[in-house]
């Protein structure tokens, strides 16, 4: 029976790939397996001695680790409930042998899942972001095959097999050979051996058992991929690990020892001694282990806030240029991909410059915070030392990089990197399975205060960066793929399909580290920040954290080193207090971890929200809020545009020419409590008294209401807003009378529909008012009936140069922007009566 308990550790093993943020989640596929190894793990504990009777005070751990279940609901924290119920088991009915068995493998199942949590949080964090190296696994795969007659070579981007006809490439890194399942079955060996199912010695055998098993697996099912000429999911797909894996268990299952010989029949069980100064020392020191380490996990100090002063570097790039105003003149693939509207938005809330001079001691001493963006030449041995000693001293770096090594930035942005413990990979990511452009959701557990205010955000193609390990991940994606730059094609982009030597898994995409009192930050993706994806949703909150962040002085740099070591030492003094109590002592042990580590992220993430709330400007600035709630329209938030979108991204970019913020916001009261005006796109969702209320009162104060709207809307609720302010839209196409000449105008009214109230904006060819303006209070509504201009397949595309019609309608836009009244023209005007 003792050989179960393998087969059970390998079924949750499995199990774990089965979860969220894996490739091919199915919790339900985990529940099956975590059910089978659980059944396995129980059947095994039968014929094994009752052990000792329990004390009733283990009942305060149980009820604990029963709380933290109920608490945590989620499929990776089975664990503690696994033990409670093992242990109530023992203390209630233990005395009976089946019921105590019974007990026994439930704690013992417990602690497999316990311990492969921690598997779990070791590999995410720390071993599939970092592990993406191959030299060391090709090298050793390379002289196996070579032995067996099969043509391999190992070379820096992986291996290689060579035949006549093709070259097959792949990378053996930790995800692609499948490391994390291997980590997870050690961890269920670990989990044995503390619950004493296997002699600590054995973990050596089984470790390199599991190494060996590993090794041959990926051998395997490399030389099978390569006979069926590169299948797209050989290495990740759940359902092959599955079925791979599973061997596994044969080889270990001599592992577990043979049960010690049961007591005499009717010998009462004895009981462990257990010490009042043993069990103090086993609770105290795991909580502060596990709060100790919690904090260097993530906690962020709030340091000594600096002045805010930037300089971004424009002598060394020659991209995503930051100089040439964005404005209603200049148009064309330059205007938009570069970061003028960024370096404005960054001003209103610091206090930009831009450098065009060598970087020096004397001119970063100017200055609190660096950025260095996508270089295209070189920075000199001197520039180097003056920017290390400026951060040494406190200063903060942005590093802002880009995909595939394009124009050589990681050539000239790396030899700053690395003296900062970064690196940047000659890479672009994207998503795993629709090979399209990645999503990142920020975690809901202790996320970094870099993101702690930023929703989900879609990304532009970026590259990776490496950190070592003091470096901080800020982002770390999942089911992602990372194909290595090419140099033969244009922008270094490679070729998508029937690529085999890709990495896969985990990818850090913006990294922090310290040097000294300073900060630095890594980012991988400048296309987020040029003009056309700056204001998107989660991209201008993701840009104020970062130069907020870096804006700090350590004052305590050391503070993570010794939260390391205090939760070390404090971890390795409660093992050894615990393992005086046996299995009980593991019990209390586990319980105050779960405890301690349910109250200290907490604790942590409110700390941290009150560390880093989100800047304030110190100059107003024109800003416009589109609600998402109401309206009908599309902006690339979530992916790229569709042909069947309506898609409004080009309108929402051309506020911006006229020195508007564009701002999207999930609800329509979230949207009118930010400053600004509102624009409100062919609703058709009714709207609540409250909103209602909300939209007069907004208008009455002062702000702009836009409500755009058209014939094309038949569900169109826009009537109940316009209502309440003597307005209502009239849906009845217009058309020109025939025989009339046709001129370029007509298109901004043409098969729209009509305003009744407010005074005449744009009128039709019998004076209908297409668009029309209403004064209500301090505040006014403009209602436009014919929406459907300002979709993306009538005003153009971003980097277009507009033609006839595109240059009326984009004239029209910013005549309806110049009615924006934000700042309220009142206030402006009784702030300069001031001055």
């Amino acid at each position: 029976m003792r050989r179960f308990y393998t087969w059970g550790v390998v079924a949750w093993a499995i199990g774990w790939v089965f979860l969220p943020p894996h490739v091919d989640p199915s919790v339900t596929t985990y529940w099956w397996l975590a059910g089978i190894g659980t059944l396995l793990i129980v059947a095994a504990s039968f014929g094994r001695p009752l052990g000792y009777r329990w004390s009733w005070w283990a009942l305060i751990a149980v009820a604990g680790l029963a709380y933290f279940a109920w608490t945590w609901r989620e499929p990776i924290y089975i664990g503690p409930l696994l033990l409670a119920a093992g242990a109530l088991l023992k203390i209630a009915l233990g005395r009976n042998r089946w019921v105590g068995n019974g007990g026994d493998g439930l704690i013992t199942a417990g602690t497999v899942a316990t311990l492969q949590l921690v598997g779990y949080y070791l590999f995410i964090v720390y071993i599939g972001p970092r592990g993406h190296g191959a030299e060391i696994p090709s090298t050793i795969l390379a002289s196996v095959f070579q032995v067996l007659g099969v043509k391999a070579a190992a070379l820096p981007d992986g291996l290689h097999l060579l035949s006549t006809d093709r070259l097959y490439q792949i990378v053996p890194s930790p995800n692609n050979m499948g490391v994390f399942v291997f980590l997870q079955v050690f961890m269920g060996l670990v989990g044995l051996t503390v619950t004493g199912k296997m002699r600590a010695r054995h973990l050596i055998t089984g470790g390199l058992v599991i190494t060996i098993f590993a090794f041959a697996r990926f051998a395997v099912v490399m030389l099978w991929d390569y006979v069926r000429e590169g299948m797209f999911d050989t290495y990740w797909a759940a359902k092959i690990f599955a079925w791979t894996v599973w061997p596994l268990a044969f080889f270990l299952q001599r592992l577990p020892h043979a049960p010690d010989a049961k007591l005499p029949r009717g010998e009462p069980l004895p009981r462990p001694r257990v010490r009042n100064a043993r069990f103090a020392t086993t609770i105290v020191a795991m909580l502060v282990a596990v709060f100790a380490w919690t904090a260097f996990e993530g906690y962020h100090p709030a340091g000594e806030k600096m002045q805010g002063r930037i300089l971004m570097d424009e002598m060394h790039s020659d991209w995503e240029w930051s100089e040439m105003p964005f404005d209603t003149i200049w148009y064309g693939q330059q205007s938009t991909y570069n970061f003028y509207c960024l370096a404005e938005f960054w001003d209103k809330y610091f206090h930009l410059d831009r450098g065009h001079d060598t970087l020096t001691t004397e001119l970063l001493s100017n200055y609190d915070v660096l950025v260095l963006k996508v270089p295209t030449q070189p920075y000199s041995p001197s520039e180097l030392d003056a920017v290390v000693n400026f951060v040494k001293k406190g200063g903060g770096l942005v590093l802002i990089g880009e995909h595939t090594n394009v124009f050589g930035y990681a050539t000239f942005l790396n030899p700053v990197a690395t003296k900062m413990g970064q690196r940047f990979a000659a890479n672009i990511i994207y998503d795993l399975k629709t090979g399209d452009l990645n999503l990142y959701e920020p975690p809901t557990l202790m996320p970094h205060p870099v993101v702690q205010n930023m929703p989900t955000m879609l990304w532009g193609g970026p590259c990776s960066v490496w950190g070592n390990l003091g470096a901080r991940s800020v982002v770390t994606a999942f089911r992602l793929k990372a194909l290595p730059a090419d140099y033969t094609q244009r922008n270094f982009f490679p070729e998508r399909r029937g690529h085999t030597g890709y990495q896969y898994g985990m990818f850090n995409l913006m990294m922090t580290t310290r040097l000294g009192k300073g900060r630095i930050i890594s980012f991988c993706d400048s296309t987020i920040w040029s003009n056309f994806f700056v204001f998107l949703p989660g991209k201008a909150e993701l840009a104020l954290e970062i130069i907020d962040y870096v804006n700090r002085k350590e004052v305590f740099p050391y503070w993570r080193l010794l939260t390391f070591l205090l939760a070390v030492v404090a971890f390795f003094i409660a093992a050894v207090s615990a393992a005086g109590m046996h299995i009980e002592g593991w019990l209390w042990m586990a319980m105050a971890g779960f405890l301690t580590f349910a109250g200290s992220v907490k604790l942590i993430e409110h700390v941290n929200h009150r560390n880093y709330p989100l800047p304030e400007p110190h100059t107003a600035f024109p800003q416009l809020n589109f609600e998402g709630e109401h309206s009908q329209f599309f902006l690339p938030e979530h992916r790229l545009a569709r042909q069947a979108d309506k898609d409004f991204s080009t309108f929402y970019l051309w506020t911006q020419r006229v020195g508007i913020v564009p701002r999207k916001f999930p609800t329509l009261l979230e949207s009118l409590e930010q400053p600004g005006g509102q624009i409100i796109i062919d609703p058709a969702k009714p709207f609540t008294d409250e909103e209602l209320i909300a939209l007069k009162e907004f208008v009455e104060q002062g702000g702009t209401l836009y409500v755009l709207d058209g014939p094309h809307n038949r569900g169109s609720s826009a009537n109940q807003i316009l209502k309440q302010f003597g307005m209502a839209f009239d849906m009845h196409p217009l058309r020109e009378p025939p025989g009339t000449f046709q001129k370029v105008a007509d298109v901004l009214w043409q098969n729209g529909g009509q305003v009744a109230g407010g005074e005449p904006i744009l009128e039709g060819p019998n004076g209908e008012m297409s668009c029309a303006l209403k004064k209500v209070g301090r505040g006014q509504v403009i209602a436009f009936a014919n929406s459907n201009v300002f979709e993306r397949k009538t005003m153009g595309y971003t980097a277009m140069i507009p033609n006839a019609i595109q240059g009326t309608i984009s004239r029209f836009e910013y005549q309806l922007m110049d009615y924006l009244n934000y700042p309220p023209k009142e206030a402006a005007a009784d702030s300069a009566t001031t001055d």
